[in-house]
């Protein structure tokens, strides 16, 4: 099939059509008729045929131009046919268009045929496009109308843009001739001030011009700018943030029981909703020693990305101060990603009192050169996280060369319980890494304790004054667990893991998984003193190497001593011991213990005691040894010096 030409009265009927529309005023319409010759094998077609028309951009090729119009059951006589076609008015443009028509038998699904050649558009449906011209109205020609630069200076007269052209807030290059009112009003950031006819420009709280210092944003997102960190702290608002941007001096003192904490290098009290951020890791430094920053009686507060330093660990007094020092009732306390250096006592703590501090995370946090241990007229005292309550998480930090790392101590009602210690790296640590010192003498105060996959080393040289060191120390607690860490590398070490009874009961505690090597003592001791009671405890799973004494050592009653690799250490793999009391009801069950000088050893009084199953070869003297007499009792067991708590 080929359409054989498109006949000249088109034009004649689309000319009409428009010009009858603009005469007569009424509604323009776009459709136009098109009349055509069809040929069905060489022959004039007749019958019904279907018909699709479609606009295009090129002659071949191009692209389409709106949506096909279909026509159906279209009479062909003698091959003459005429279609009535309505692209719509946004079909005509300048362009030039071409008509594609396609075609195929009437009643059939068959596909069109598609007619060669395409159809020029003629000039007349394209005049559709300008009679929206005629249709414009005042203000109908709106900027998006006009080509960037239509119209330039030349267009507009004199005097003709006035001021209440102008919108309000619109920039004015220049205020020297203005005779408009002018009103210099402050934002968040800027501050205007009138002295006669002096009007002064500035930031808040800051110079123009000078840097950035502290910042605090407010619930309603505005920020305002203060010269330090003090200023901001004693400026901010429940729910609001403050920025910290640049370095900060501070004048630390103690703060001692906490009645004076403006005496702290800087404070903030009765708060709620507050964080205070560094950016850039700026640092809070005091050349004297005391508290840096004292936290009390508030909820939910974060401190981070900030770095305090401190003049040194080597005061001239006994320190009892904190580069960040809880005090009060506070709930909901973190500090994370800070970086604590050359402090002379305690990192983070509740320092004061009983430890009302609860729910406190410390997390990825860096401590370096802190305590007081090595300063034998000081004592003991100094770690990097202490004063832990109820509720806290100590996870994720690194420690080094502190005397102590962290430590749980109260001494008041509150309960140090609901507690994880997990994750930390704590290297050359003068004293105890991580550990307990339950001084309230109550046991049933410091429960569910989790320590857990910490990894921890020791000091190789210890300083002057320092005389013990042990891995973890707990000193009395109830379900406490102890699993999965690593403690190596302590030639000075008295013990690698101690839990004994030194301040309170020991009960349902559990020590497993534990990786325990290179000890100058004892590698793992569960031990009955000072005529308290260490029951019902699981040692179970720990793998205890090349300690210079036993490798566990346990005494009490109803333990499950099972599933330990205990080897070339000095004296026994395992041992069952008895202080003061009878050690009873105690099972052995599944060690191996090999290399070591004996195996598994039950001394005298230690009644009771199951062994089963256990793997004891190359032992230098027993395998397995149970003392009939005591004769010579073996020595009791070292107990770690509890310190002077604060």
């Amino acid at each position: 099939m080929k359409c054989v030409g498109i006949p000249l009265t088109l034009v004649q009927v689309i000319t009409a059509s428009i010009l009858m529309g603009i005469l007569q005023a009424a509604p323009v319409r776009t459709d136009f008729p098109y009349q055509g010759l069809l040929t069905d094998g060489g022959q004039p077609a007749n019958g019904k045929y279907d018909f699709q028309l479609v606009l295009c951009d090129a002659l071949s090729g191009g692209h389409r131009v709106g949506s096909p119009l279909a026509h159906e059951d279209v009479l062909v006589t003698n091959g003459s046919f005429t279609l009535n076609l309505d692209f719509g008015p946004a079909i005509f443009t300048p362009q030039a268009l071409w008509l594609q028509v396609s075609v195929r038998a009437g009643e059939t699904t068959n596909a069109y045929t598609e007619l060669t050649p395409r159809q020029p558009l003629a000039p007349v449906p394209l005049a559709l496009f300008s009679t929206a011209a005629g249709g414009l109205l005042g203000s109908s020609v709106t900027a998006s109308n006009l080509m960037a630069g239509a119209v330039g200076a030349v267009h507009i007269q004199n005097a003709a843009v006035t001021g209440d052209k102008i919108a309000a807030g619109q920039v004015v290059r220049s205020i020297n001739s203005l005779r408009d009112d002018v009103v210099l009003q402050g934002g968040p950031d800027v501050r205007v001030t009138q002295a006669g006819n002096t009007v002064t420009i500035g930031l808040n709280g800051v110079t123009l011009g000078s840097e950035k210092q502290v910042t605090i944003t407010g619930a309603n997102g505005v920020t305002t700018a203060y010269p330090t960190l003090a200023a901001a702290l004693a400026a901010v608002r429940n729910g609001e943030s403050i920025q910290v941007y640049a370095s900060q001096s501070v004048a630390a003192q103690k703060v001692y029981e906490g009645a004076h904490p403006e005496w702290a290098g800087l404070y903030l009290t009765n708060r709620s909703d507050v964080t205070i951020a560094g950016v850039g890791l700026p640092t809070i430094y005091s050349a004297t020693y005391g508290d840096h920053l004292y936290i009390k009686d508030c909820t939910n507060i974060t401190v981070a990305g900030l770095a305090f330093d401190g003049p040194g660990s080597d005061p001239p007094e006994q320190g009892l101060y904190c580069m960040i020092n809880f005090g009060g009732t506070n709930k909901n306390l973190t500090v994370r990603n800070c970086r604590f250096t050359n402090f002379g006592d305690q990192g983070v703590a509740h320092l004061y009192g009983d430890k009302t501090s609860s729910f406190v995370t410390v997390e990825g946090c860096y401590f370096r050169n802190g305590g007081t241990a090595h300063h034998p007229e000081l004592g003991v005292d100094g770690a990097a996280v202490a004063g832990i309550g109820y509720g806290w998480s100590v996870i994720n930090n690194q420690i080094e060369n502190c005397s102590r790392g962290i430590e749980i101590e109260g001494m008041g009602p509150s309960r140090q319980s609901k507690i994880i210690i997990a994750h930390n790296i704590l290297h050359d640590i003068w004293q105890e890494a991580i550990c307990l010192f339950a001084t309230s003498m109550a046991s049933s105060n410091y429960t569910d304790i989790m320590v857990q996959g910490n990894v921890i080393s020791g000091k190789a040289e210890l300083p002057d004054g320092v005389l013990v060191q042990t891995g973890i120390d707990f000193q009395g607690g109830e379900r406490i667990t102890i699993s999965d860490n690593i403690v190596s590398d302590m030639p000075q070490g008295l013990f690698g893991i101690a839990v004994n009874s030194g301040w309170a009961d020991i009960r349902d505690c559990v020590i497993r998984g534990n990786i325990v090597r290179n000890i100058g003592g004892r590698g793992i001791q569960l031990a009955r003193l000072r005529s308290n009671t260490v029951e019902s405890c699981v040692v179970s799973g720990n793998h205890v190497q090349a300690c210079s004494d036993r490798g566990i050592i346990v005494s009490g009653t109803r333990h499950l001593i099972t599933g330990n690799l205990s080897h070339s250490n000095h004296g026994s793999g395992i041992e069952v011991y008895v202080e003061t009391a009878t050690t009873d009801r105690n099972t052995i069950s599944g060690n191996v213990c090999y290399g070591n000088t004996y195996g598994v050893s039950v001394m005298t009084n230690a009644t009771n005691t199951r062994l089963s199953e256990n793997n004891c070869y190359d032992n230098t003297a027993r395998q397995i040894y149970v003392a009939q007499s005591q004769s010579k009792p073996p020595a009791d067991p070292p107990e770690s010096p509890a310190g002077t708590p604060p």
